[in-house]
């Protein structure tokens, strides 16, 4: 009687770490550096599974003209101020890759990919 109970106690967590762990693959953060050589990192590899991402950028030069961050596939584009954190969330359900960059044609862009 001890065994099975112990079993469907074993059994019954090992469920409710899978459920939790599959509720926290949602929505995950990354932080992004601006700095002189771009955006940093410029490739940002996500689980398959996640519904949403958020983007913490920090832009910590004047020298490149990365002074915003722009989406253009969701029409987001956020203004960076210098050293401080802009927090950026947004939607990733069917995209398998979505750039992003500065304002001028992307000569400084990164981009997020599903995996």
């Amino acid at each position: 009687m001890r065994f099975i109970l112990l079993v469907t106690i074993i059994f019954l967590n090992g469920c409710l770490d899978k459920k939790n762990s599959a509720s926290k693959s949602t929505v995950d953060t990354f932080k992004v550096e601006v700095n002189e050589k771009g955006y940093v990192p410029s490739v940002i590899k996500i689980s398959p599974n996640l519904k949403s991402v958020k983007l913490l950028f920090t832009r910590t030069t004047d020298k490149t003209c990365a002074r915003e961050v722009v989406l253009e596939e969701l029409n987001i584009n956020k203004k960076l101020p210098l050293n401080e954190e802009v927090a950026i969330s947004f939607p990733v359900e069917g995209s398998n890759e979505l750039i992003f960059g500065c304002h001028m044609d992307k000569m400084f862009s990164g981009k997020i990919i599903k995996q």
